[in-house]
């Protein structure tokens, strides 16, 4: 008894120590979310920044520990008014898919920066050593430095409280939040006070991630590694809500540490699936006002011109359409020696087909299309190399079909949701699978993979050659199979239905639609389809990792969608081909840097391109008719 009360006591006191770490940095992105309603995945930049602040502060001018938390918080804070200015405030506007893809691409340029500036290892912050030991609370003895962290995040509590709720400046954030147009009417610069709560919450992000590195590291991957607990604790908490943020952050740290307290290898699984129950529940977060609860119908904003003028057409082919697949079978001609790096484009563009499926057509943003890429590679992997099954035409059906299976049932629980509930649904099932996984090494391998995938010969007849020749033609009939599918289905009657649910949801129900059903059957499509490129991946490469259910994989797929163009159907050629061939030739010059160029291609695409290359190339086109006509 004496011992489970012990275990208890240390899970509470763990618990609430990395609680106030999460509220800390979490609480500004919360703020600064529901006031500008800008869907922000780089706030975890702003606390990496503060950790490597912090830890140049004290080891480069000797700056103590107790003054280099607040300059970090300080520096970072104003440095943030500049990427406010410059890269979030143009879009404002914008819909929620553009801000995500920017602030994906921040995050991919910060990774790389830091990565440059301080190496790939862990940056240690020096603890003074009056902090390193315990404290005596009567009845037990505590670490110090968790203690301190309680006590700076209660009376951060307390006075983000007092400022929110009893100051004119807080009053006027509030007012923002409820209402930003009654609120501009009254006299109230939006524009400035949105500056200043975001370098305010940036600062804050600061303080936490300086704060956290003697629990959480810090390493350059930590702006990804942590960004979804972060956007976990302000969708449970509700948008705006520095009580909302609290509660979260006191529910979500410990039910993490009691979970790896009492189930170190899967202990984090159950953070995802109160996350989800709370979200199916509350979608607009236990102390929310109505952001992401379920909706009849929104506007998808920046719908490709070239789609709208098609739609009415009849599907027949054009002569142009037969271009990259001239293009695909000369490849195999031109560089016989790169079939290997050929056959995974392939894969990719099918992966990004599936997803301009849903995203391009539907209007349905998700941030966790990996799931059903890893399923399928799972699916595949697990009966060739567990159960003995190694016909590749099977398999591959076989993980189109599980991960179709996923997608029905995942599409018709989640797509009642929309906005940041339904982005973080998507996203924490995705991340709930990858646990899954984990969890199952005996299946999955674990983290270090499932190997031994093998497969037989193509039909019995077509084995596979050491440079990746059969491999290649099987992967480019897969696709072209699939993108008739895709094809056919975009110019029927229900790809007419999905864009006219892309373009007014409120318009389909009114006319009598089956809108929830349609999306529905088109995610299971979509879900299938990406099970088929997952599998694919998985027989071409031999071995499956947890990185396919990760985070990155659905961020890489939507990167590759926006680069060339979403609701084109060649988009995801295009894109497919240019990243995956950008990202091998940066690695080769850098390969630690070269994350940067992706994340500025990004972020320069989404700025001054955002219907992609094909989208710019149709406007320059439509230019030079305009001309020549007049």
């Amino acid at each position: 008894m004496a011992q489970w009360l012990n275990t208890a006591i240390s899970i509470a006191f763990d618990g609430l120590a990395y609680a106030m770490i999460l509220f800390i940095i979490s609480v500004g992105l919360s703020v600064t979310m529901g006031l500008m309603g800008f869907v922000n995945l780089a706030h975890g930049v702003f606390a990496m920044l503060g950790g490597y602040v912090a830890a140049s502060l004290m080891t480069g001018i000797g700056l103590p520990f107790l003054a280099a938390l607040p300059a970090a918080a300080v520096i970072v804070g104003v440095a943030s008014i500049v990427l406010e200015r410059v890269f979030y405030a143009p879009l404002y506007k914008a819909g929620e898919l553009e801000q995500v893809l920017l602030s994906i691409g921040l995050v991919f340029m910060a990774v790389a920066a830091v990565t440059f500036v301080y190496g790939p290892q862990p940056v240690p912050l020096p603890v003074p050593a009056y902090l390193k030991g315990q404290i005596d609370l009567g009845f037990r003895s505590f670490p110090t430095y968790r203690f301190l962290m309680i006590v700076i995040g209660l009376a951060m509590i307390i006075a983000l409280w007092f400022a929110f709720e009893r100051t004119q400046l807080g009053a006027r954030i509030r007012a923002a939040v409820d209402n930003r147009r009654m609120a501009q009417s009254l006299g109230i610069n939006v524009e400035r006070l949105f500056t200043l709560t975001f370098a305010f919450g940036s600062g804050l992000a600061a303080l936490g991630g300086a704060l956290a590195v003697d629990i959480l590291g810090l390493n350059p991957n930590f702006a990804f590694q942590y960004l979804v607990y972060f956007l976990i604790v302000v969708s449970v908490g509700g948008l705006g809500s520095v009580v909302g943020a609290f509660y979260a952050a006191l529910l979500i740290g410990t039910i993490d540490n009691a979970g790896k307290y009492l189930w170190p290898v899967g202990g984090a699984f159950f953070i995802y699936v109160v996350a989800i129950a709370v979200l199916l529940i509350w979608p607009s977060g236990l102390f929310g006002r109505g952001a992401g609860a379920p909706a009849a119908g929104r506007v998808l904003e920046h719908a490709p011109p070239t789609e709208r003028e098609a739609i009415g057409r009849r599907h027949r082919w054009r002569p142009v359409e037969a271009l990259p697949w001239v293009l695909a079978a000369g490849a195999f001609f031109a560089f016989p020696d790169y079939m290997a790096l050929g056959t995974q484009i392939l894969i990719y563009i099918l992966f990004a087909l599936s997803l301009d499926l849903i995203l391009g057509y539907a209007g349905i943003v998700t941030l966790g299309h990996a799931a059903y890429f890893g399923t399928g590679a799972y699916a595949a992997g697990i009966l060739a190399a567990r159960y003995g099954w190694h016909e590749p035409i099977t398999n591959l059906l076989a993980g189109g079909v599980v991960a179709a299976a996923a997608g029905f049932v995942s599409g018709w629980i989640l797509l009642r949701y929309h906005g940041l509930a339904l982005l973080m649904l998507t996203m924490a099932t995705a991340i709930m699978l990858h646990e899954a996984a984990n969890t199952r090494a005996d299946l999955t391998g674990g983290f270090d993979g499932l190997l031994g995938i093998s497969n037989t010969p193509l039909f019995g007849y077509f084995d596979y050659d050491l440079w990746g020749h059969t491999y290649y033609w099987y992967a480019l009939v897969t696709l072209f199979l699939c993108f008739l599918v895709v094809r056919r289905l975009t110019f029927s009657p229900f790809g007419r239905a999905l864009v006219g649910i892309r373009e007014n949801t409120l318009r389909m129900h009114a006319i009598g639609s089956l809108v929830h059903l349609r999306q529905v059957i088109v995610y299971t499509i979509s879900a299938a389809i990406a099970g088929i490129a997952g599998a694919l991946f998985a027989q071409t490469n031999a071995f499956v990792t947890l990185e396919v259910l990760g985070f990155v994989a659905s961020g890489n797929v939507l990167i590759m969608l926006v680069l060339g163009g979403m609701g084109r159907l060649y988009g995801a050629f295009i894109g497919g081909t240019i990243y995956i061939l950008l990202r091998s030739e940066l690695a080769k010059l850098s390969p630690e840097f070269w994350e940067f160029g992706i994340g500025l291609v990004l972020v320069l695409a989404v700025l001054f391109a955002r219907g992609g290359l094909l989208g710019l190339a149709d406007m320059v086109l439509r230019r030079l008719r305009r001309e020549k006509a007049t």
